[in-house]
C-alpha cells in the first residue's frame, strides 16, 4: 500500500517570484518539465531524486516555481530539456515570424544572438515561409525572457516624469522630476 509520505500529492504552488525561506528549500527535490508540460501539468511524475510524486494543478506552472505537498515536502520546477528552433536575430523577416508566433500563442525566449522557440512542425512551416536560418538542438525552454527593454520612449517636455530609481537605472537619457 502506498502511503503519502512514499508519494505526496503537491497541490500548493508558490510563484518563482515570490520569496522563500532558503531554510524551507533545502532538501527540495526537482522536477524538470517541458514548456507544454509546465501548461499542463502531468498528474504524476518521477523526481530527480526517483520519487513518484502526484500533480494536482489546473494551472500552468513556471520554471523556478516552488510546489508544496501536502505532507510539507517542496518540490522546484525547472525546464526539461526539448527540442527547440534556434532563430538567428537579424535576419529579414524575424520580425513577421514574431508577429504570427504571437497570433498562434508559440512561446519564446530572447537570447543574446538567438529567439528559441519549442519545435513543431507548424513553426517550421513558417520558418521555411519566411526564409528563416535556424538550428535545431535539444535544451532547456524558459518562455518569455524579454531582454532589457529601455521603456522611457516619450520625448514631450510637457509630459512630467515621475520615477523612483531603486531598480538600478539611473542614466536613462532625460530629466526626471522628484
Amino acid at each position: 500500500m502506498n502511503t503519502a509520505a512514499e508519494n505526496p500529492v503537491f497541490n500548493q504552488c508558490i510563484k518563482a517570484q515570490h520569496k522563500v525561506a532558503k531554510v524551507l528549500l533545502e532538501n527540495a527535490d526537482r522536477i524538470a518539465l517541458t514548456f507544454d508540460e509546465r501548461q499542463t501539468p502531468p498528474a504524476q511524475i518521477t523526481t530527480s531524486k526517483g520519487q513518484t510524486v502526484y500533480l494536482d494543478f489546473e494551472d500552468a506552472l513556471e520554471v523556478g516555481d516552488r510546489l508544496v505537498s501536502t505532507n510539507n515536502q517542496w518540490l522546484i520546477v525547472e525546464a526539461a530539456p526539448e527540442e527547440l528552433f534556434f532563430i538567428t536575430k537579424g535576419q529579414a523577416h524575424l520580425d513577421e515570424f514574431l508577429h504570427v508566433a504571437g497570433i498562434e500563442l508559440w512561446p519564446v525566449q530572447f537570447l543574446e544572438t538567438e529567439v528559441a522557440t519549442p519545435a513543431s512542425h507548424e513553426c517550421l512551416h513558417m520558418l521555411e515561409h519566411f526564409g528563416l536560418q535556424h538550428r535545431t538542438a535539444h535544451a532547456p525552454f524558459s518562455e518569455f525572457l524579454v531582454p532589457d527593454v529601455e521603456v522611457h520612449a516619450c520625448n514631450n517636455p510637457e509630459h512630467q516624469h515621475h520615477h523612483h530609481h531603486d531598480d538600478g537605472h539611473h542614466d536613462c537619457g532625460h530629466d526626471h522630476h522628484h
